[in-house]
């Protein structure tokens, strides 16, 4: 998983998804080339929160 990180006009940190990325690693006459692909650009959540209880904070 990828996240971009930023600070807002309070200088508090922010994250942005960016996606998931598979790393593959070919080989070619000058030495490994790392190719990142992008395999999903959104992720659901939803298992995680319906299974988060707020109580236990």
């Amino acid at each position: 998983m990828v996240f971009a990180k930023s600070q807002d006009t309070l200088g508090r940190n922010k994250y942005r998804f960016i996606g998931i990325f598979k790393l593959n690693v070919e080989q070619s006459k000058s030495g490994e080339v790392i190719i990142y692909n992008r395999v999903a650009e959104e992720l659901d959540l939803s298992i995680f929160l319906m299974n988060f209880n707020i109580d236990k904070i």
